[in-house]
Formats: C-alpha cells, structure tokens, sequence
C-alpha cells in the first residue's frame, strides 16, 4: 500500500517518543493496541498518538530526529 510517506515518528499524548519506524505495520499494530486500551476501559493511560509522517525525500530529517531520541 502506498500512502506517499516513508517514515513515521509517533508520540503518546503526554508527548514521549514511542516508535521511529518506516512500516505502516507498526503503525497499525499501535493503533491495535490503543484500540484494544480503549476496549479494557485503561484509556486513561494513553488516549491518542501524534505521529509525524515524512516523504521518501526526507529522509535525514527522520534520522536526526530519531538519533536525538535515542540520546535523550
């Protein structure tokens, strides 16, 4: 499936990194797993992601990013 992005960067909403990735499989997998948070009534603990979503032509703004999480 092309969606004409290549990368994705996803945070909780208190603002913590969760995932720097290039699958659509991972994001689909965290939207399972919210999905499934909201079904156990544990809502509370995460209610929505903020993702950054980056063309194939920006690639080193995703992994400076993505190094700048890994450091901090």
């Amino acid at each position: 499936m092309q969606i004409g992005y290549s990368y994705f960067i996803v945070w909780d909403d208190p603002g913590f990194h969760l995932v720097s990735t290039t699958s659509l499989d991972t994001l689909i997998d965290l939207n399972r797993y919210l999905f499934k948070v909201w079904q156990n009534n544990c809502h509370i603990s995460i209610c929505n992601y903020d993702v950054l979503c980056l063309h194939r032509d920006d690639e080193d703004i995703y992994h400076n990013i993505r190094e700048w999480y890994k450091t901090y």
